[in-house]
């Protein structure tokens, strides 16, 4: 799920590609951490037996607050990414 969650990332127009390790920053393995729950939704894509793509969603809690979700001082998506 790491490359999944990296490629997932908005890269805006005139932005080159973060290095990998921006999926460790502390607002992201929240995303893909114990995938699995109850309060998890993933879907994936296969061809000839390779995974080809995903999509998820999940409900978080309070203790699993991320970059721009309501109510947080957590840092958006610009202040990451420059």
């Amino acid at each position: 799920m790491d490359n999944f969650l990296y490629e997932a990332i908005f890269i805006a127009k005139g932005h080159e590609k973060s290095d990998k390790e921006i999926i460790k920053i502390p607002e992201l393995p929240y995303c893909i951490k114990d995938l699995g729950k109850d309060t998890d939704l993933c879907i994936v894509a296969e061809s000839q037996d390779n995974l080809m793509g995903a999509i998820w969603t999940r409900i978080l809690n309070e203790t699993e607050k991320g970059f721009d979700m309501p109510g947080t001082k957590g840092r958006n998506q610009k202040e990451m990414l420059g």
